[in-house]
């Protein structure tokens, strides 16, 4: 109940308290990623699917938009400054900038990669 309430308070100060009316999010196959046994328990305790779906709802209770990528976008091992796509990049490399950039590419019906 307490992640629960955590998550409901932080998807309204998102959606609510926020300027933005845009959010990109990368949709990560969840269900998948709790099968690798070194993985599972994190994501089960972040509760990233919930946090999702109020995330979701929220916005389009409130008339914001939710832009996802593919799962599949390589948007950790991408170069957020040149774009250059790379084997093997540390995660610090700006992933959120990439997310966005791809969301808003797919949303304009451009091809991101």
């Amino acid at each position: 109940m307490q992640r629960l309430d955590l998550h409901h308070k932080l998807t309204h100060h998102l959606i609510c308290e926020n300027q933005a009316t845009t959010y990109a999010v990368e949709d990560l196959g969840i269900k998948n990623m709790v099968k690798n046994s070194k993985l599972a328990k994190s994501i089960s305790d972040v509760a990233w699917g919930q946090f999702l779906t109020l995330l979701e709802y929220k916005a389009q209770w409130y008339g914001k938009n939710i832009l996802k990528i593919g799962r599949f976008m390589p948007s950790s091992k991408t170069c957020s400054f040149c774009g250059y796509k790379m084997e093997k990049l540390p995660l610090s490399i700006n992933v959120s900038l990439n997310i966005r950039n791809f969301a808003l590419a797919n949303a304009l019906g451009l091809s991101a990669v």
